[in-house]
């Protein structure tokens, strides 16, 4: 009973990760590519994308942002000039677009290789879970700790590949489209 809720926590990590994943797109693109990107107001307050404003596809390579407050917009723009997206905003008729260019092998290269860094994060999270549950379900023997760290190794083992399936399938998709 107790490795099962074990693995229960460490199902959620591989959904969050398999979550993230699918927003990345090599042959369209989706609002969820803002989702890490931390919007300042003017009164110093921190919003993400989806909480400023609506986000919207206005087709495969652009998205726009209409803000709920227009006095918001150099923020927006100021924002994604200083993340990583590497694109360059634009305002139109009081909405932020933003036109993200197609893909070239160089980018999709390091979009592929950017990837293992959600497995990199799943793996510590999922090691982190494993030393919680150890400390909290000390057991009497040292055998019988032996034994059940064995057995967490063996569940460990089975995500791990599952996390490495997940990632490995998404770099060959944007590797190939």
């Amino acid at each position: 009973m107790e490795l099962k809720e074990l693995e229960e926590k460490f199902q959620k990590s591989v959904n969050i990760l398999i979550e993230d994943l699918s927003t990345i797109h090599a042959s369209r693109v989706a609002p969820a590519i803002l989702k890490p990107l931390v919007i300042i107001d003017d009164q110093g307050n921190k919003h993400s994308a989806m909480e400023i404003g609506i986000v919207r596809v206005v087709n495969n390579r652009t998205l726009a942002i209409k803000p709920w407050m227009p006095e918001n917009i150099p923020c927006i723009e100021k924002a994604i000039r200083a993340s990583n997206l590497g694109i360059n905003p634009m305002t139109i008729d009081g909405e932020v677009h933003l036109h993200f260019p197609e893909l070239t092998q160089e980018r999709r290269k390091e979009i592929a290789k950017s990837i293992n860094t959600f497995a990199t994060n799943t793996k510590n999270a999922l090691r982190a879970i494993r030393h919680d549950f150890i400390k909290e379900h000390k057991k009497p023997s040292k055998e019988e700790e032996v034994k059940f760290e064995k057995d967490i190794q063996k569940i460990i083992d089975k995500f791990n590949a599952t996390i490495d399936g997940h990632v490995d399938k998404k770099q060959k998709e944007i590797m190939h489209l």
